[in-house]
Parts: C-alpha cells; sequence; structure tokens
C-alpha cells in the first residue's frame, strides 16, 4: 500500500510540476501605448494610456510604470489582467515644451514572466509644442510665432526677435 501512495505520489508531482513552473507572458507592444492628445500643448495635461496583453492561460497581477526621460511619473500602476485579456492603465502627465523619449514597462508580474523582452515600450521623440500667439497653429510650424504679420524667418534675417511684435 505505501509503494502505490508513493508512486501516486510521484506521477502526480511529475504531471502537475510543469503546470506549476509555466509561467505568464504579459505583453506591452508600442502600438498600445497612446495618449488622450497626440499634439499637445506645452502646459496641458496629457494622458497615457498602455493597454497590457496577457497571452498566457493564467490570471495576473503586475504594476506598469510610466516614464519620461529616465524620469518614472505617477508612481508604479497596478494592473491585473484576466487570462487572454487585456487590460489599460493611464497616468496624467503636465509636460513643458519639448521632446521627450517616454517608455512605459510592465513590472512584477505575480506569476513570473516567460518572455520579459515584450514587456517594455518605447516613443522617441514625442513633441509637446507651444502656440505662442494662440492662433492654433503650433510653433513649429507657424511661419509668423507673434502674429505681427511680419514671417519669422524675414524676423532672424533682419535681426529681430520672431516673438516680439514689432508692428
Amino acid at each position: 500500500m505505501l509503494k502505490l501512495v508513493e508512486f501516486i505520489a510521484v506521477v502526480s508531482f511529475a504531471l502537475l510540476a510543469p503546470l506549476a513552473a509555466h509561467a505568464a507572458d504579459l505583453a506591452l507592444p508600442k502600438e498600445n501605448v497612446y495618449f488622450s492628445n497626440a499634439k499637445p500643448l506645452a502646459g496641458e495635461i496629457v494622458r497615457i494610456y498602455a493597454t497590457v496583453k496577457n497571452e498566457s492561460q493564467q490570471d495576473v497581477r503586475a504594476q506598469v510604470v510610466f516614464s519620461v526621460g529616465g524620469t518614472q511619473i505617477n508612481g508604479p500602476q497596478p494592473v491585473t489582467v484576466l487570462a487572454q485579456k487585456s487590460s489599460t492603465v493611464f497616468v496624467d502627465w503636465g509636460p513643458l515644451e519639448g521632446y521627450y523619449d517616454i517608455a512605459v514597462s510592465v513590472v512584477n508580474p505575480d506569476a513570473g514572466d516567460e518572455n520579459a523582452a515584450n514587456n517594455t515600450a518605447e516613443i522617441a521623440d514625442f513633441i509637446v509644442d507651444l502656440d505662442t500667439d494662440s492662433d492654433s497653429i503650433f510653433d513649429t510650424i507657424d511661419l509668423d510665432d507673434d502674429n505681427d504679420g511680419v514671417e519669422d524667418g524675414l524676423e532672424r534675417i533682419n535681426t529681430v526677435m520672431p516673438l516680439v511684435k514689432q508692428y
């Protein structure tokens, strides 16, 4: 009888151990990171969204970290993703004018992660612009940033500051 119990225990362990050791697979492709406003102006609040996919057969809890220029914003955001489903989290960000590199990463999954290489999405050179003259044309494409009727290029040639109204 003891040998039968030992045999059942060994066979059960051999069959169930691979299932217990099988880690989850969360994924965050670049196309799953998006913004409330893809062309924001400086000072506007931008919501950054990340939709995490669970490609495994088990439910997983993890955290999503949003970073701008290597600096984390708003702390890790908890996420729970059911098996074979997706879940979205977000943070709010108030940028100044400039170009930004944004990274979003899935970290600390409670069931492990068999493919950590697909856990980070990076957005390079996300632009936050100005509209100095409030004419609804971003300064990067506005030929007359101060709306004085003289193009910025002509003002620069004549050593006049393009953001100061001359007329």
